[in-house]
């Protein structure tokens, strides 16, 4: 949209700017017919409030998404973590993930008596956990990946937020990637999944042959 500079972006009707009508309007301009400085009494302000955004801003934003989009639309993301003593670490996942855009954000809580209970907005799905991670952690995220809408869009996989670093997370990064259906998935490796899979490299390196003493 053009505006002049006399003109503030109070000035526009914001049901313009909104769905339905906005997509019955083209090219929409601002311009000063002189009765805009009179009609307002000195110190008003509206109750309506809005902003626009320059082209270079737009930049910094989401993709382009339909003006009637809802959240069913778009895709759902699972972030697999919070295990042990860091639960906060997948809650402050989802709570990135719903602020950059994700509208539907579930996150894992392992159940029994070392979980510990954290707070959690109430935007942010939970998916209960059996225990730590171990293997046993494959079956339910894989049942919660083929059990979304049918015809929704794809789901992500966030992975490693207060995972752990154990021999049991160890075995469960190792099926999770040997797993047929992850391959269909897209799929974020961070934090503990990376320590993880760096150890596991690590521990299947050649090692060097022992020096012999003199």
């Amino acid at each position: 949209s053009d505006w002049s500079s006399d003109v503030c972006s109070s000035d526009l009707k914001r049901g313009m700017l909104q769905h339905p009508a906005i997509e019955y309007i083209g090219r929409l301009k601002l311009l000063p017919i002189g009765i805009v400085s009179a009609a307002k009494p000195p110190g008003f302000e509206p109750l309506a409030k809005i902003g626009l955004l320059s082209a270079r801003m737009r930049t910094f934003l989401p993709a382009p998404r339909v003006r009637n989009t809802h959240k069913g639309h778009m895709r759902r993301m699972l972030i697999v973590g919070g295990a042990g003593g860091f639960p906060g670490a997948a809650i402050l996942a989802g709570m990135g993930a719903l602020r950059a855009g994700a509208p539907l954000v579930t996150v894992t809580r392992p159940t029994g008596p070392s979980s510990i209970l954290v707070q959690a907005p109430p935007e942010l799905m939970h998916l209960e956990m059996p225990g730590e991670p171990s293997r046993e952690w494959l079956t339910p995220i894989e049942d919660w990946a083929l059990a979304q809408k049918p015809g929704a869009p794809d789901v992500v996989l966030a992975v490693g937020p207060g995972l752990g670093t154990a021999a049991k997370a160890q075995d469960f990064m190792e099926a999770l990637l040997s797993a047929p259906w992850i391959k269909s998935i897209p799929l974020v490796l961070d934090a503990d999944a990376l320590n993880l899979i760096a150890a596991g490299r690590r521990s299947r390196a050649p090692r060097p042959p022992a020096r012999r003493s003199p």
